[in-house]
């Protein structure tokens, strides 16, 4: 029932010098409007980063829920879904920072673009702070087909773009939205 593993195109991760750390699936069963429930299956990759005195990561998920959204009962909707898988993706990333020390982990800005393919994508700008350095990044969520995909990404690096190999705001965004 798990999903195809997600993809960042190689040649976008190598010009940057991301490389693999892990991967995982994971399943839960979440509740919707206190009565309804489904399953969420998700396949997740992790890449990290180290250059220009910093360091960074990236994820990348792949969620698919049991029923379909299409499936959904009751008026569930497909939008609600949607907010709960974008709602996972920020988790993911926050505890992760959390994980390396941050805090003060706030969404300081929402917007739209799309997909490579075409799909429409929500995106959360979010800063993150590191003992005295305050970094940002970017998360987001496109549906394709029957599948959600995720992706999210900060860099230690970005107050400091004059470092050589410095990972500035707008190439995490990049990456993000290249999530195919």
């Amino acid at each position: 029932m798990f999903p195809d593993p997600p993809e960042i195109p190689s040649e976008t991760l190598e010009a940057t010098d991301w490389s693999y750390d892990s991967e995982r699936k994971t399943s839960s069963t979440k509740e919707v409007l206190g009565t309804f429930e489904f399953e969420v299956y998700t396949y997740s990759k992790k890449y990290e980063y180290e250059g220009g005195g910093g360091t960074g990561i990236l994820f990348a998920n792949t969620t698919r829920t049991e029923p379909s959204p299409a499936d959904l009962p009751f008026g569930v909707g497909e939008d609600r879904v949607a907010s709960i898988v974008m709602s996972r993706g920020l988790k993911t990333l926050k505890d992760e920072l959390r994980e390396r020390g941050a805090h003060d982990i706030t969404v300081e800005e929402e917007t739209k673009s799309e997909t490579p393919t075409g799909e429409p994508l929500e995106l959360e700008r979010i800063t993150a702070t590191y003992e005295n350095e305050t970094t940002s990044g970017w998360v987001g969520a496109a549906r394709r087909e029957e599948e959600f995909l995720t992706a999210g990404g900060v860099s230690t690096v970005e107050n400091e773009p004059e470092k050589e190999g410095a990972m500035p705001d707008e190439e995490i965004r990049r990456l993000v939205e290249s999530v195919v």
